[in-house]
């Protein structure tokens, strides 16, 4: 019955889990993610009180633009593939039948 040590080897790994038991609740008890999150100096809000009107305006509409040529792009790829798809499903079945 020896099992090649298996069972040395699962006895072994189930005490060092039982050890490690308190360290892991620990670490997700008290919300310690939420501590983490709010060590750093963020704010809510972004300070834009060093940029001009004119210049926020530009960078907002230089942000729009680049949306909407990703979106625009990712339209274009969508359909190339939908038609390259249906193309290519439509000549496997018409060798088929």
């Amino acid at each position: 019955m020896g099992g090649g040590g298996f069972m040395q080897h699962a006895r072994d790994t189930n005490d060092q889990d039982r050890l490690q038991k308190a360290v892991r609740r620990e670490k997700f008890k008290g919300h310690n993610g939420e501590q983490i999150l709010q060590k750093g100096n963020h704010k809510g809000e972004i300070d834009f009180s060093h940029l001009t009107q004119e210049q926020i305006a530009s960078t907002r509409a230089k942000i729009k633009r680049i949306v909407e040529l990703r979106n625009k792009k990712t339209k274009i790829v969508t359909v190339v593939v939908f038609v390259v798809f249906f193309v290519s499903l439509f000549l496997i079945l018409k060798r088929l039948f």
